[in-house]
């Protein structure tokens, strides 16, 4: 059976988010390589990946092709604000989302997918979660402490970090599932009409 994953912010050749995230690699082509050898090791051909932006920084569609070729799963792309070039490649477009619905545990969850982190999405009152990447962790702790239903999935965010054993990494959606059961829908309102 396939899984669904996501993740965002890989970062594909960069080499200053080495530094910036302190990721554990000496150069940007181990980084490369690293970052492929971990994505196929948890995902499998059938599986379903949900990149959220910022994939690659680069100029090149070759490598940016050769990069995407080598992943494992059916990738779904969101651009952020580095995929300039990821965004003129229409054979990597399989779909891209803002909204999704998923069932997780025979239920339907309403996920709200972007690249930058929102404060308000569809659905927030009623349990929808929001998926973000953008911030490489930075908001780990605000999401948290909040008990709202957004997280940061990037690669080098709290899925990451906190709820795996090994640094950075994709999270599935079972894991974000046991993930938000704790954390309470935001009830708002609009104002007066």
């Amino acid at each position: 059976m396939s899984k669904i994953w996501f993740t965002s912010d890989l970062h594909f050749g960069h080499s200053n988010i080495i530094k910036y995230c302190g990721r554990p690699y000496e150069t940007v082509e181990e980084m490369n390589d690293g970052l492929i050898l971990q994505w196929n090791s948890m995902v499998s051909e059938h599986d379903i990946i949900y990149h959220l932006g910022d994939f690659c920084l680069t100029h090149s569609e070759d490598k940016i092709v050769n990069w995407v070729n080598q992943l494992k799963g059916n990738i779904r792309f969101i651009t952020g604000n580095h995929d300039t070039r990821l965004r003129g490649i229409d054979s990597l477009w399989v779909k891209s989302y803002f909204e999704k619905t998923f069932t997780v545990n025979g239920q339907k969850q309403k996920v709200v997918m972007f690249h930058f982190p929102i404060e308000r999405w569809h659905g927030q009152q009623w349990g929808s979660w929001h998926l973000h990447g953008h911030c490489h962790g930075s908001l780990d702790g605000i999401n948290t402490s909040l008990g709202i239903k957004r997280l940061d999935v990037g690669w080098d965010g709290i899925a990451g970090r906190t709820f795996r054993e090994f640094a950075n990494s994709l999270i599935s959606l079972e894991e974000l599932d046991e993930i938000f059961k704790y954390r309470t829908a935001i009830n708002y309102h609009h104002g007066d009409y």
